[in-house]
């Protein structure tokens, strides 16, 4: 029953692809939109953190409960700690534009001082960090595309791997802005890890429909799409295990935006550029 139900599946999206190509058209237009919002409404295509503007960062190791409102601060943005296990309050972490000092913070906070600890970056240095994380998101995506188009030798299969992975970049970053989620170092480090992830699976997939003729196209894509699964299976359990039980808020926000990078590519992949390497495929045999 089970298999049946699979081969029916299977047999629908096979023959209806272009149908099912929409819907990373309309994953794009949100994510999208959300960016060109951002951006009119900010100046900014994406919100960055304190290590991409600059600015001030506080911890507060503690297991009571704070009112921050006390501090009059309109920009402060507050992450709360706590125990993987037992969901404990551990503390906090608190970062604004404003000067912080741990006097002032333990004062007006009612704790005591030293178990804050302030760290501030300077806005010069996090620009320049920001324009070269910029320049190496660039620099990959040129040098992907050179393998790729080395490996296939052609330009429309090349073209259309590069843009599922750009698709999945775009597709971050609006879904980052939709859940309020700032760009950081951290983050920038999860999608160049994702660029990686999205170029593999692209390749696997294409090499089964544009470069190898054994069997027919629907085993060929089947045979891919069994490793693929492999593949994502085990990197969404990894993730989702780093997102559970880590109270590190870097390790938070990188293993979610690699969950959801996962999301993404298996859309684009497989909803997207399938449909077009099929495409491109049957104009190569009329």
């Amino acid at each position: 029953m089970f298999r049946e139900t699979l081969s029916k599946v299977w047999k629908i999206y096979f023959e209806h692809y272009r149908k099912f190509m929409i819907i990373p058209v309309i994953l794009l237009l949100i994510t999208g939109g959300s960016l060109v919002y951002n951006k009119f409404s900010t100046g900014e295509f994406i919100s960055k953190d304190v290590t991409l503007k600059g600015g001030y960062q506080a911890r507060i190791s503690t297991n009571e409960s704070l009112d921050f409102s006390v501090l009059g601060l309109t920009d402060l943005d507050v992450k709360v700690i706590r125990s993987p296990i037992s969901s404990a309050l551990r503390g906090y972490d608190l970062v604004t534009a404003n000067e912080l000092n741990t006097n002032d913070l333990g004062q007006a906070l009612g704790v005591d001082p030293s178990v804050i600890s302030v760290a501030y970056k300077s806005s010069n240095i996090a620009a320049s960090f920001y324009n070269q994380a910029m320049l190496i998101l660039a620099l990959s995506f040129i040098l992907m595309g050179a393998v790729v188009f080395y490996y296939f030798r052609e330009l429309p299969p090349s073209v259309s791997i590069i843009t599922s992975t750009l698709l999945d970049v775009i597709g971050l970053l609006g879904f980052m802005n939709l859940m309020g989620i700032q760009l950081s170092t951290a983050s920038i480090g999860a999608l160049l890890m994702i660029i990686g992830y999205s170029t593999d699976s692209d390749i696997l997939l294409s090499t089964n429909i544009i470069k190898r003729t054994d069997g027919t196209l629907s085993e060929r894509m089947l045979r891919a799409l069994r490793t693929e699964l492999t593949i994502d299976i085990s990197a969404i359990s990894v993730f989702a295990i780093m997102f559970l039980l880590s109270n590190n808020a870097i390790i938070k926000s990188i293993s979610i935006i690699l969950l959801f990078g996962v999301f993404f590519d298996v859309i684009n992949t497989w909803l997207g550029t399938a449909g077009i390497q099929r495409i491109i495929l049957g104009r190569r045999q009329k």
